[in-house]
């Protein structure tokens, strides 16, 4: 599994995690009229804009 395949996986099961999964599936705009605050940042080596570019989309994609 590529790496970002993996973030990708993990950031649909972290947003089951946090919203109930039950409100995850069952509506196409889940996060729909909801803010987000994403916050991102790191230490030299770190690559925070990578996660950001699939969390983002993703998000806006949901209806944040």
């Amino acid at each position: 599994m590529e790496r970002r395949e993996f973030l990708k996986n993990s950031a649909v099961i972290g947003a089951a995690a946090a919203l109930g999964q039950e409100m995850l599936f069952a509506a196409e705009q889940p996060l729909k009229d909801r803010k987000v605050l994403f916050v991102w940042g790191g230490w030299k080596g770190h690559e925070p804009g990578k996660c950001r570019d699939i969390f983002v989309p993703w998000m806006r994609q949901m209806g944040a």
